[in-house]
């Protein structure tokens, strides 16, 4: 019964092929390609039905500067679609929305924060400031940030030091934030040693779900 299973499952991971899971913007995206896009043709070269995730990934990589054409199936458009994208480096930002919910004068501010790269500390210190400005803006300077959700949802993690960077902002300088500790080397506490940017007056909220893990 396993084996069966086994052989359906491959079945249909060949038949769903190999499709775009997120498109960015400024890259792919803008160049036409989205989520669900069934990739066919790299170059002109088939995709096998036997190939996997890893073996497309390095056709399509190459040296920054230069093209690949990508051909791909799009549901609910008849034909084979082609864009041609200039190979660069990425750069995925860790914060995915920072904007003020409701009456911007209310200054309730939201975060969502999808990882803990390293410059997570820095994205998600701008992110605040700028909710801030919005709400001194809309308040003519009279009022501030009055509440903080900060979304983790499906956040995956990261680098450890980025997540103590983002503490930082949050917690009072001196508190202790996490301590690691294995075999073989010494327990290390990592512990706030900058003024947060949120007042104390600001009331904070962290989403989490069963796919929040690690660092978050």
């Amino acid at each position: 019964a396993a084996k069966a299973e086994q052989r359906r499952a491959l079945v249909r991971a060949r038949r769903n092929g190999i499709r775009v899971v997120n498109a960015f913007e400024g890259y792919a995206y803008d160049y036409g390609m989205r989520v669900g896009d069934k990739l066919t043709k790299v170059d002109g070269m088939p995709l096998a039905d036997s190939m996997t995730v890893e073996e497309v990934r390095n056709r399509l990589r190459g040296e920054p500067g230069t093209f690949v054409e990508v051909s791909f199936l799009r549901e609910g458009v008849e034909g084979e679609m082609s864009v041609k994208i200039p190979r660069t480096v990425v750069q995925v930002s860790d914060v995915k929305l920072a904007t003020l919910l409701g009456k911007a004068e209310d200054g309730i501010g939201y975060v969502s924060l999808s990882g803990f790269n390293a410059n997570a500390g820095r994205e998600v210190r701008n992110a605040i400031l700028g909710l801030q400005r919005l709400t001194e803006d809309a308040t003519g300077g009279s009022g501030s940030l009055q509440g903080l959700i900060l979304d983790l949802r499906s956040n995956p993690g990261g680098l450890l030091n980025s997540a103590v960077d983002v503490a930082s902002l949050l917690v009072p300088s001196g508190s202790d934030i996490v301590s690691a500790q294995g075999r073989g080397f010494p327990g290390v506490l990592y512990r706030s040693t900058a003024e947060p940017i949120l007042s104390p007056n600001t009331k904070l909220a962290v989403l989490v779900n069963g796919q929040t893990a690690s660092a978050a």
